[in-house]
């Protein structure tokens, strides 16, 4: 444990005694910086809750249970991961999207992108025909079906 997390630091916080059993509450905090559990690192701070339940025989331990918790561990570190995701999901859509405006004789069309902070956007582009005419490109995510809506957008 200290080879993968060697800030580690154990603090208790609690000792509760009763009888021939000892329940010490505290909590462990170190940074991931190495990944563990098969994720890649991601720096951040990992706050651990640990509660360890001894019993004791003749001066001894002769039972040890600990309550491992790893949901809360994991859900943050998972959470950092798909953060740092959606960043770059949102950098790419930023690049993709069209700076200027499209005009033709009839119309001026225009556009903007707000990238969601959950699930990603949508994508557009108008494209210049070979007619002369102007057409347009969608590719939607999967954000208003995962919201159970239609997509947002609109052709005036």
């Amino acid at each position: 444990m200290f080879s993968i997390f060697s800030d580690l630091a154990l603090k208790i916080s609690d000792v509760l005694v009763d009888g021939s059993r000892v329940i010490v509450l505290g909590k462990a905090t170190a940074t991931d910086r190495t990944g563990w559990l098969g994720l890649p690192a991601t720096d951040s701070a990992i706050d651990y809750r640990l509660p360890l339940l001894f019993t004791f025989a003749e001066g001894k331990i002769i039972r040890d249970e600990r309550i491992f918790d790893s949901t809360g561990v994991m859900a943050p570190l998972e959470k950092v991961r798909l953060d740092a995701e959606m960043k770059t999901a949102a950098e790419m859509q930023r690049l993709l999207l069209r700076r200027t405006g499209c005009k033709s004789q009839f119309f001026e069309a225009v556009g903007d992108s707000v990238p969601c902070r959950a699930i990603g956007g949508d994508f557009f582009e108008f494209i210049d025909l070979p007619s002369g005419g102007i057409g347009g490109a969608r590719q939607g995510s999967s954000s208003s079906a995962a919201r159970g809506g239609a997509p947002r957008h609109a052709y005036h």
